[in-house]
């Protein structure tokens, strides 16, 4: 019973984090998703435990702390790939995009989305950073940059996008 009680109040959490991240309230969304991300480690819940990480890559992106990104978006990844879970595949290479547009990588990002978006995502918070990650980038390249990015992204294999993906500040072709 305690067990599910956890999980519960991570559920809780961790959707209480989405909400405020779709208000924009990053430090709010950052404490929630702390705090369930805490609870599923004690329940042991590998996926969500994936998906908060990811998602506080994400944040901590957008809040300039690369580093810690970093540390956040490889255990989420690593864990969805363990489980071949394709939206949270996705979803890693979207915080990816993230911390490579934090960092000034634009083009990256770009490709690193071109390749996320080829598959499904389930969940309609991990839609709508990749949405405004996208966004972000499109309005710093111009139209030419950006459909260039676009289909080398496109063109990658997953393998070689998690590669672009991990290397620190990548020169690209």
């Amino acid at each position: 019973r305690q067990g599910g009680t956890r999980w519960l109040s991570a559920r809780a959490w961790r959707q209480a984090g989405d909400a405020a991240g779709r208000g924009g309230d990053w430090a709010t969304a950052r404490r929630d998703y702390t705090e369930a991300l805490h609870l599923t480690q004690a329940v042991g819940v590998d996926i969500y435990q994936a998906a908060l990480s990811a998602r506080l890559g994400y944040l901590t992106s957008r809040q300039g702390e690369f580093a810690a990104a970093e540390r956040y978006i490889a255990l989420g990844e690593a864990i969805f790939q363990a489980f071949a879970f394709a939206s949270g595949v996705s979803l890693s290479l979207i915080c990816y995009a993230e911390l490579r547009r934090g960092q000034g990588q634009l083009d990256l990002a770009v490709r690193l989305l071109a390749q996320a978006g080829q598959r499904h995502i389930h969940f309609s918070f991990d839609k709508l950073i990749g949405e405004q990650t996208l966004a972000a980038v499109r309005s710093q390249l111009t139209p030419a940059e950006f459909t260039a990015a676009w289909d080398a992204g496109q063109a990658l294999t997953l393998a070689e996008a998690f590669a672009l993906a991990r290397s620190p500040l990548v020169a690209m072709p």
